[in-house]
């Protein structure tokens, strides 16, 4: 069954089941795409990466806008980067938190996400050297996903952490295109 088909039925039996809804209980309205995100239970593969001092500072802003750690900001980014934002609010609202900084859920709803080509060039060399080395723990499965992105785009996973963390904390822009 698709997303769409499973919308649809989601739908069709909360209309019909309105009179069993409690109005203290939140409704949940996000079916998610399906995908089975059992195999994201726990963070047991360290994943080492290297930043300019402008994205540690970021994340350390974030992490302390969202009263939650380093590890969790960037688990969130990278969560969204491979399974998206559906997912992500989908397991959020059905009370799985993992993936989610504390605080402002409004203010995770905007995460543009774009894809670029590979080259071995240094595209983060604008905002200075990458000397804040960071080992975030993350699912297995998310570290594999990563690896094939990283593998897809001829980069090393180190380079397309950096490259993906840069674009999602200061826009699209902030990268040079690509030779």
């Amino acid at each position: 069954m698709g997303i769409l088909e499973r919308s649809k039925q989601r739908q069709s039996q909360l209309s019909s089941n309105q009179q069993s809804v409690r109005v203290d209980a939140p409704a949940t309205f996000l079916t998610g795409t399906g995908r089975d995100l059992n195999e994201i239970e726990s963070n047991d593969r360290a994943v080492k990466f290297w930043v300019p001092e402008p994205v540690w500072t970021a994340l350390q802003e974030l992490a302390a806008y969202y009263d939650s750690d380093l590890s969790t900001v960037v688990r969130h980014v990278l969560f969204v980067h491979v399974y998206g934002q559906y997912d992500l609010l989908a397991l959020a609202e059905r009370g799985d938190q993992r993936f989610m900084p504390q605080g402002d859920r409004e203010a995770l709803l905007d995460v543009p996400m774009y894809s670029r080509s590979a080259s071995a060039e240094n595209r983060t060399a604008a905002l200075g050297k990458n000397d804040q080395d960071m080992k975030v723990w993350v699912p297995e499965a998310l570290a594999d996903g990563i690896d094939g992105l990283a593998g897809a785009a001829g980069i090393s996973r180190s380079e397309y952490i950096r490259e993906m963390l840069v674009s999602h904390l200061f826009g699209r822009k902030q990268l040079p295109d690509r030779s």
